[in-house]
């Protein structure tokens, strides 16, 4: 059976709330005038790798656009027009992105509830830690999306992994409002589940602990999928409390393998999106503080499990 080496609270934040669009400019201009750390890194990573004719055509364009305040202008007026009917601005640009937004996408989302705004930053290279910067230096902190408690294993073994699920059963039994059985969780998760519209089954299945309310957070259970063998390729075994599986190789040294990690994630109530395919992170102050009590509770409660 494998033993567990760590387990870790994970704390997912994606977008910095703004109370109006005005703010939302006003974080951008701040962008746009380099108070971030990351936000060149994107241009000085493509010089660097791109031949001298590219470097140089890339140099050229940066004297061929036009200054600063107009390409913010631009930006400014089409965000404007959107938000006249809509509740969301989103722009991808490439080469066409000005100074620190070169290969930079910039979305905007408007909360239908409250009328406030989420804006989010994804640079080529770097992804977001444009805006985890940028959220640093203007002193907001981004919204919640999520969190989640990572079990991890054992990685120096040969085979197949085998995951006793009975010792986090016991330890998160306080948590859920029925009986709760390891060989309960281990028979949802090796059944596996169905990608929607579709019969093939891609990933282990998730086992719901908690389920969640307006206020309250939901918690369910699951294997990572990243850190061990496809699961069609591989299907997961239960026997009674215990799953096997296959253990996948490390991305960077074939010859060593991933420690597998069985994941708790804790949600709640994200903030109501206008439209299907726009996802909104968690705003309400109460369901975030209550996600966060119960993740490190959570964390808490599994850290005995750990063995030396």
């Amino acid at each position: 059976m494998l033993k567990v080496v760590s387990v870790q609270p994970a704390i997912s934040r994606i977008g910095i709330p703004l109370p109006d669009l005005d703010s939302v400019k006003g974080a951008i201009t701040a962008f746009s005038r380099g108070v971030t750390r990351s936000s060149g890194v994107t241009r000085q990573t493509l010089l660097a790798t791109q031949s001298d004719t590219g470097a140089v055509l890339t140099l050229m364009h940066d004297l061929l656009v036009s200054n600063p305040g107009r390409f913010l202008e631009r930006m400014f007026s089409e965000m404007d027009e959107r938000f006249e009917s809509g509740f969301s601005f989103d722009k991808s640009y490439d080469y066409d992105g000005e100074g620190r937004f070169f290969k930079t996408s910039v979305t905007v989302s408007k909360v239908p509830a409250d009328e406030t705004f989420v804006l989010n930053l994804h640079a080529a290279y770097v992804g977001r830690q444009v805006e985890n910067d940028l959220a640093e230096a203007i002193g907001i902190q981004q919204a919640l999306n999520g969190s989640s408690v990572q079990i991890a294993y054992d990685h120096k073994v040969k085979g197949d992994f085998a995951i006793d699920f009975d010792p986090i059963a016991s330890a998160l039994a306080r948590y859920t409002s029925s009986e709760l059985t390891g060989s309960m969780i281990a028979e949802v998760i090796a059944t596996g589940r169905s990608e929607a519209y579709s019969n093939l089954i891609f990933d282990g299945g998730i086992y719901t602990l908690l389920q969640g309310s307006e206020f309250s957070p939901s918690a369910s259970i699951s294997i990572d999928s990243n850190s061990v063998e496809r699961y069609y390729d591989h299907p997961f075994v239960a026997e009674g409390s215990v799953v096997r599986g296959g253990m996948r190789p490390d991305w960077d040294d074939k010859s060593k393998m991933q420690a597998p990690v069985v994941s708790i994630g804790i949600n709640g109530k994200h903030a109501e999106p206008a439209n299907s395919w726009q996802h909104l992170p968690i705003l309400d102050p109460l369901v975030e503080s209550e996600v966060l009590a119960y993740n490190k509770a959570i964390a808490e409660s599994l850290a005995p499990l750990v063995t030396t």
